[in-house]
């Protein structure tokens, strides 16, 4: 008889229970993404943590990053000697992550020239041929003049190729050159602050074979 009575019977009523849950758990979801993606974009818009090394060694966290984000004078003769070393200390075996590597630590305008000059002299090609390895020696660095934009260094160098198929082969030469650093603010892209903005070096003489 109460069935008779009831106009009808709610069938579905777990079902559409449980869909409102899960319709509830989806928003909640779609809110923690969101919220996990904002803080995403802010953190990655924090500069990057530098840490300073004192002439004992000792290490020291920079809190201050916008008084303490000039780029200092070692940081300018390591950043050259980096340069130097990817740029123009040739290996048969890793000449191409070398180069490669140094074409991301010039300017725009830089890199274009560098790369045209790299691809028409067939560089790659040739040393990966040679099967030789180069070792660079900078005997002198100086910095020439600096401003809030840019630093102008000179240096002195030795450079000593050896190879790997002749081990009674030695070849060594002194070269002296200039290079000019740009400084941009630091990125996790960019931590040391510099790109180079031109490149020359020449030659002094060869020492002997």
């Amino acid at each position: 008889m109460e069935n008779i009575k009831r106009k009808y019977f709610e069938i579905w009523g777990d079902l559409e229970a449980q869909n409102n849950a899960l319709k509830l758990l989806l928003l909640v979801m779609a809110l923690l993404l969101a919220v996990s993606l904002v803080l995403s974009y802010l953190t990655a818009l924090k500069p990057p943590v530098v840490v300073r090394v004192s002439d004992i060694g000792k290490a020291e966290g920079i809190r201050d990053y916008r008084v303490h984000n000039a780029v200092t004078e070692p940081e300018l003769v390591y950043f050259t000697k980096l340069f130097i070393q990817k740029f123009t200390e040739y290996n048969s075996y890793t000449v191409s992550s070398d180069i490669a590597e140094a074409f991301t630590l010039m300017g725009a305008n830089y890199q274009k020239i560098a790369k045209k000059e790299v691809i028409d002299s067939n560089l790659i090609s040739k040393i990966g041929e040679s099967s030789i390895h180069t070792k660079v020696e900078i005997r002198e660095i100086n910095v020439e003049r600096e401003d809030d934009n840019f630093a102008v260094l000179s240096f002195l160098g030795l450079r000593t190729i050896l190879s790997y198929q002749n081990r009674d082969f030695k070849e060594e030469s002194l070269f002296k050159g200039d290079i000019i650093l740009k400084k941009i603010p630091r990125t996790m892209s960019y931590p040391q602050g510099l790109l180079v903005e031109e490149y020359k070096e020449v030659l002094v003489k060869h020492i002997g074979q």
